[in-house]
């Protein structure tokens, strides 16, 4: 807001008193100067200030920096900073020369001013600085030993820092190796610190070897190494892996005498030792058809099946499971063709019987419940009909693999029935 002041003096209300005055009396004595008789001059003896608005707006410095005063309408920046009056920055009277510092004091500047401190050894206001004269006051560096002389005083820094006293600065001693070889050194604020390396055990200058082999750190069926510093793992033979996991490698079939070394974790004892893969025994056929192996599906306990053998039956599919009173017709599809049939049996005693076309050879191949062979019927010739009785004691899952053994492809027909 604009403001105008406006002086309203006494002259002319004397000048009116005194004519009013001058129609009723003579005037007065004077001495022809403008000078009165009281000895003052014709000047106006007091003025009347008065601050309006002659804008209507706002007030001029009601923006001014905090760090401002207002002077005749005008912001003007405090001492100890510059700016317009409305922006005001902090002078750095230190940067600028401006402080009135001992030469052995430190300026420091604070906001609008500075403060002088002397310096460590000197006493003083900042201004005027003199040398210390004893421990009293606290001349030496705060990692420093300070002792009086009979000539004022000496300072001596600390073990692990090093100056002259009065400023004293810290000692690397990771500098000149004090740690054993196989450590890592740490400087401290006045000392140090030595901390074996991993794989090593000590008090940091002195770091022996660790053994981690002791701790069984890889896997059971890996083999630890240990190394200066360290240690290494490695998968025994018929395992992969990184030594702290090992998975078997062995594929089915392949011998075992531990489940470990098998891909499937999975080993077939006695008379087999070989790596197997679980299958269904539902299914006839079962391990050629969905598990991609060769062999007989046999009962390995817990009502679980696993894979036995090395029975190739071919691609034709044409497995079977047979109970009693059941017939299948099926077909030789090639010189080398393969059927299995799963024979389901109950106590008591069952014909087998296999008839192939006039011109076939087949030859019958009957197995135990586990895999085992039994017999081998081959004793007609091309056309002869291939039969045997088998016994069981209750229910039981025995195996029978059709083979062509002749010149030619047919077809023939397998049926199990109770024997007369």
């Amino acid at each position: 807001m604009l403001k105008r002041t406006i002086h309203l003096t006494l002259t002319t209300l004397g000048l009116s008193l005194a004519l009013a005055s001058a129609c009723d009396s003579d005037p007065p004595a004077g001495d022809g100067t403008g000078t009165d008789t009281d000895g003052t001059t014709g000047e106006p003896t007091s003025t009347t200030e008065e601050t309006v608005d002659s804008s209507g707006g706002s007030d001029p410095c009601e923006s001014c920096s905090s760090d401002a005063m207002c002077v005749m309408d005008t912001c003007t920046c405090n001492s100890g900073f510059a700016g317009d009056g409305f922006t005001c920055t902090d002078t750095d009277e230190c940067e600028a020369g401006f402080d009135d510092c001992d030469a052995n004091a430190t300026c420091t500047n604070t906001p609008g001013s500075f403060e002088c401190a002397c310096n460590r050894g000197f006493v003083g206001d900042g201004q005027s600085c003199e040398p210390a004269t004893s421990c009293a006051d606290d001349p030496c560096d705060p990692n420093a030993e300070c002792s009086d002389t009979p000539d004022g005083y000496e300072c001596v820094c600390n073990d692990g820092f090093e100056g002259d006293g009065t400023v004293c600065g810290d000692v690397d001693e990771c500098d000149d190796g004090p740690c054993d070889a196989n450590a890592a050194c740490n400087n401290t604020d006045g000392s140090f610190e030595c901390v074996c390396n991993d794989g090593y055990a000590g008090d940091g200058t002195t770091c022996d070897d660790v053994d981690e082999c002791t701790t069984a750190p890889c896997d059971p069926n890996a083999t630890c190494s240990n190394s200066d510093g360290s240690f290494d793992c490695t998968c025994n033979p018929d395992f992969a892996g990184d030594g702290f996991t090992c998975m078997g490698t062995l594929d089915y079939f392949d011998t075992c005498m531990v489940p470990d070394v098998c891909a499937s974790g999975l080993c077939i004892a006695a008379p087999y030792d070989h790596c197997s893969e679980l299958c269904n025994q539902a299914m006839a056929d079962d391990c050629n058809i969905n598990v991609g192996v060769n062999g007989f599906c046999v009962p390995i306990g817990g009502g679980d099946f696993a894979c036995v053998g090395n029975v190739d039956t071919g691609l034709d599919n044409e497995a079977a499971t047979l109970n009693p009173g059941d017939s299948a017709l099926r077909s030789i599809g090639t010189l080398t063709d393969v059927d299995m049939f799963h024979l389901n049996l109950g106590a008591g005693d069952y014909l087998l019987e296999v008839t192939p076309n006039p011109d076939d050879n087949i030859q019958v191949e009957v197995f135990d419940t586990i895999g085992q062979p039994v017999a081998i019927l081959n004793e007609g010739g091309a056309g002869a009909v291939e039969s045997t009785v088998l016994s069981s004691g209750g229910a039981i899952v025995a195996f029978a693999l059709v083979r062509n053994v002749g010149v030619s492809t047919g077809t023939y027909t397998i049926a199990l029935g109770t024997a007369m």
